[in-house]
């Protein structure tokens, strides 16, 4: 299930948990722009969003059982910022992939564009 919500980071993870979108048993994995990157040309921030997706994709093939099955229940959590780098060719496909494998994406920070 997909939650786009306007919220902060913070809030929608609460509301996550409230309205049962996300529990104790889901691992989180959480994209969002680095602080230090904020006056960044849009291809670093590219690149790090791009390693972000990365590093989870990782972590989540981790826990793959023989049967090639993701393990663990997920949940995926991006701001709106990172999403638009995300939505990018090269880190879309692992956005998708990512995704593909997680109970729950909840993008925060989002606009109705």
């Amino acid at each position: 299930m997909w939650v786009l919500t306007g919220d902060k980071v913070e809030t929608a993870i609460n509301i996550g948990f409230s309205c049962k979108l996300l529990s104790h048993d889901l691992k989180q994995y959480i994209i969002k722009m680095k602080k230090e990157l904020e006056h960044a040309s849009d291809d670093e921030i590219k690149k790090d969003i791009l390693k972000q997706l990365r590093d989870t994709k990782s972590l989540i093939e981790k826990n793959v059982d023989q049967n090639n099955q993701v393990k663990d229940n997920n949940a995926f959590i991006i701001t709106g910022e990172a999403l638009t780098y995300a939505m990018m060719e090269g880190p879309k496909t692992l956005l998708v992939m990512i995704t593909n494998n997680c109970t729950s994406v909840l993008c925060c920070r989002v606009s109705p564009k």
